[in-house]
């Protein structure tokens, strides 16, 4: 099935107050399309290799109904397949390579087993992928609870390779290896909250809590280990990492940036956000730039800088640490993922679903 692709151009700027310090950004230069409008609540989304008999990644997305699918952008257009109909709601999803003797990546869900996340019923996580043309699906745990958070990374030094995390409402963390021909899952806990997200870096899992707990989950001689990295007063929703920093979004419509300097509260919007991205979004500008979306429809990607020069008018000092925003896409309902990766003939691009059923996707002119 192929789909039209409407287009967007967001040109205009936004400005960010963190500490009563802002700077303007001249250009967004971003277009937004529509991958699929699935007519459904779409709970998340991610971007890897789910076909191999195609070049370039694909866009896996699951559903409030149960549909696992697999969009690929084909010319002008994009081609949708469904991947697998489960029972129960699927809330989250992750391309990743579980299966190395596979070709190119697999998608793991996570939800529930049956029914809606409201229910209130187990946990389940399956793992999808497609062979001789045919997709493929395998349950390949179940918890007490609903799963909402999975991470792939190598964490344990113990094993060669990277493991699979699992997390959710149970109060229990579950990493899972490749063994001999099978999965061998081990669990860890109680954490303080309910995980909402999870992602591989500083030195394990940090996971967000409902509870406003962000933890750091850690393999030492002894075991797993648990810190909490710290507590907010708002429920936390998702998190990317890298080696040094985490990032985070919360119910009180803040990101929060965790690094070498402490953490950084960067207010947003005035409504809870469900994304948190790390990537290189602009080819102008060095490093990573930060992205997030939220239950105000709206994708944004911020930078962070040093101000080179006082600007006393935004009481801004030579050093400070200041943000600048752009507004990159945006839907007319509630945004519940955000995801960023790369698509043939797009380059980097920024990925988001939510209610309204859309599949959102943002990319830049250059």
């Amino acid at each position: 099935m192929n789909t039209p692709v409407p287009r967007l151009l967001f040109a205009a700027p936004l400005l960010l107050l963190v500490g009563c310090q802002t700077t303007p950004k001249v250009n967004s230069g971003w277009w937004q399309e529509t991958a699929a409008d699935l007519g459904t609540k779409l709970g998340g989304c991610s971007m890897g290799d789910l076909d191999s008999a195609h070049p370039g990644q694909e866009i896996g997305v699951v559903a409030e109904d149960g549909r696992v699918y697999c969009l690929r952008r084909e010319s002008r257009g994009w081609a949708q397949e469904e991947v697998a109909h489960l029972q129960g709601e699927q809330i989250q999803c992750l391309a990743c390579d579980l299966f190395p003797n596979l070709p190119g990546d697999e998608l793991v869900t996570v939800g529930v087993a049956v029914g809606s996340e409201g229910d209130g019923g187990a946990g389940v996580a399956w793992v999808h992928w497609k062979q001789a043309g045919r997709w493929r699906s395998e349950r390949i745990l179940t918890d007490t609870a609903l799963f909402h958070a999975l991470a792939f990374g190598d964490v344990d030094p113990r094993h060669a390779g990277a493991e699979l995390i699992l997390a959710g409402f149970s109060g229990r963390v579950h990493v899972l290896r490749r063994g001999d021909g099978e999965l061998v899952s081990e669990s860890f806990g109680p954490l303080p909250g309910n995980a909402k997200g999870a992602a591989v870096g500083l030195g394990g899992v940090v996971l967000a809590c409902d509870d406003g707990s962000l933890c750091a989950m850690r393999r030492a001689e002894s075991g797993w280990q648990l810190e909490v990295l710290d507590r907010f007063s708002t429920a936390l929703a998702r998190v990317s990492a890298r080696r040094d920093r985490a990032l985070v979004c919360a119910n009180d419509g803040r990101l929060r940036l965790i690094d070498e300097e402490g953490v950084q509260a960067i207010p947003v919007s005035s409504q809870a956000l469900r994304g948190a991205v790390f990537g290189e979004f602009d080819p102008l500008l060095p490093g990573e730039e930060l992205a997030t979306a939220g239950y105000d429809g709206r994708v944004r990607v911020l930078v962070l800088r040093d101000a080179v020069a006082d600007d006393p008018a935004r009481g801004i000092r030579s050093g400070d640490r200041v943000v600048q925003e752009t507004l990159v896409g945006r839907d007319d309902d509630r945004l519940h993922h955000l995801a960023s990766g790369s698509l043939a003939g797009l380059g980097n691009c920024l990925v988001a679903c939510g209610y309204s059923g859309r599949v959102i996707v943002m990319s830049r002119l250059d």
